[in-house]
């Protein structure tokens, strides 16, 4: 098993210098074979808290002392699909796509295909305008348990296994790593609530004390 190491960019300067001293703190106490990539910030140009210019000196500092340091691992950024331009996507060995259906506002049983489909016509094309190309990944896609609704996406633990079924065997098909939007519950998030949404605690397939949640099942595709 490997992993992948994402490092904290905000607007805060040194606290972003900070991050990026406990990423070599890191790599200098364990075997790079761990790391499969290290991610320069998420989302944060969906947060307005850097342009991709900003960011992309970020990427290249990083990629640099792995650089110096002959580590063999890529070094890119995790975005939301609509955020993901050819700045980033220049200086990055990998960028993971953030693409949730759910905002999308559609019923869960279109929302594979909202996520291949964004991927396929969204984010491959701009990849495809750089000179070096990145490897492209699905750094966060998911549907949550409860919480409300958005448009037609329900939010319920029906429509999250409807989602699991559908795209996790569908996945299967494509030649693109994938990371699915997430393991477990964070209750923390309920500083995000809203009188229409209560969402942002719900995407675990666990509960936050590590049980499955009641009646999900994982997938088994043929």
């Amino acid at each position: 098993m490997t992993l992948a190491m994402g490092i904290w960019i905000g607007d805060d300067d040194q606290i972003n210098n900070q991050q990026i001293l406990h990423m070599k703190k890191i790599l200098s106490e364990y075997d790079q074979k761990y790391f499969d990539a290290i991610y320069v910030g998420n989302e944060v140009l969906f947060r307005n808290e850097k342009t991709s210019s900003q960011l992309a000196q970020y990427i290249n500092q990083v990629k640099s002392y792995i650089s110096q340091m002959n580590y063999d691992i890529k070094v890119g950024t995790t975005e939301i699909n609509s955020k993901i331009d050819p700045i980033i996507v220049e200086a990055s060995d990998v960028v993971g796509a953030n693409i949730h259906p759910f905002f999308g506002g559609d019923h869960v049983k279109q929302a594979t295909s909202w996520v291949l489909n964004a991927f396929e016509h969204q984010i491959k094309p701009i990849n495809n305008l750089v000179d070096n190309p990145a490897q492209l990944v699905l750094s966060e896609v998911g549907w949550p348990s409860g919480g409300g609704s958005f448009l037609n996406s329900v939010a319920g633990y029906n429509e999250m296994q409807i989602f699991l079924d559908t795209f996790v065997c569908e996945a299967k098909k494509i030649d693109t790593p994938w990371y699915f939007f997430e393991a477990f519950d964070e209750p923390w998030k309920e500083i995000y609530y809203t009188d229409d949404s209560q969402w942002e605690t719900e995407w675990g397939i666990f509960t936050d004390d590590r049980k499955l949640k009641p009646g999900i099942v994982l997938p088994t595709c043929q």
